[in-house]
């Protein structure tokens, strides 16, 4: 059995992002980045670990817009936006992100 090493289990795993459609490729990098993010970051407060939250949700919400505007060509205010992504996705967004 290999020992791998956190960079060995990450180039192994961008390999596999290789195989994956272009919609999987953004959510992995998603999914990297905030792995990439939290080995590096110290430890952070409620306050700012809810800050964080916050700003990856908004973050989500504008990726969620865009994506419903080149796939629909539906363009929604920001607020149709929000009230949809959460409907969908807000249930299990702290499952998708635990460090969050």
């Amino acid at each position: 059995m290999h020992s791998f090493t956190p960079l060995g289990y990450l180039r192994c795993f961008l390999c596999h992002l290789l195989l994956l459609s272009k919609v999987k490729v953004q959510r992995m990098r998603d999914v990297v980045s905030n792995v990439v993010e939290q080995s590096r970051a110290p430890a952070i407060s409620g306050q700012e670990a809810f800050r964080l939250r916050m700003q990856n949700q908004c973050r989500r919400i504008g990726l969620y817009r865009q994506a419903v505007l080149k796939e629909t060509g539906r363009l929604l205010t920001p607020d149709e936006a929000a009230l949809e992504w959460i409907e969908r996705y807000a249930a299990t967004f702290d499952m998708d992100n635990p460090a969050s």
